[in-house]
């Protein structure tokens, strides 16, 4: 029962970053108080609200993602936390202005493939998350330099 609404947690935090839902609401109830999550290139954000102000940010240089996950392993480490490790495919298009400018619109989108590690404990609210890892292994598309030299690179 605890691996399913672990599962369910992580999965609702990637439906949010699809539908660009940010506020302090829908990431108290992903995020712990004390929550931190690191991008891949090393980068920490801590807070839920912080974690929400950054993504909506980050995330207003795409048109639309979409985030698929798989292979869950969650190992329970007692009866209120948990490690888990999820792979991730995300599909990012980007929006008018960004991305690489030379590109055919319809071929402006990059792809990454990963794996997410991390930690979620149980409180009175449920299961939220209290750290989070994002690792790629393997990116194709456009856009990357575009990403290096723009402000959105914390």
């Amino acid at each position: 029962m605890h691996t399913v609404a672990i599962t369910e947690v992580i999965n609702r935090y990637f439906v949010t970053l699809d539908q660009k839902q940010f506020d302090g609401t829908t990431m108290s109830s992903i995020f712990a108080d004390d929550a931190k999550i690191v991008r891949p290139n090393g980068a920490v954000t801590q807070g839920p609200k912080e974690i929400g102000d950054s993504h909506s940010h980050s995330f207003s240089r795409f048109q639309a993602t979409q985030h698929l996950t798989s292979g869950f392993i969650v190992t329970l480490k007692d009866d209120t936390s948990a490690e888990i490790r999820v792979n991730l495919i995300a599909m990012h298009l980007w929006a008018a202005g960004h991305g690489d400018p030379n590109a055919d619109p319809n071929d402006n989108y990059f792809l990454a493939g990963g794996v997410l590690t991390g930690h979620v404990i149980l409180g009175v609210g449920g299961w939220r998350i209290t750290e989070l890892t994002n690792q790629v292994i393997w990116r194709r598309g456009t856009g990357f330099q575009q990403i290096l030299q723009t402000e959105f690179n914390p």
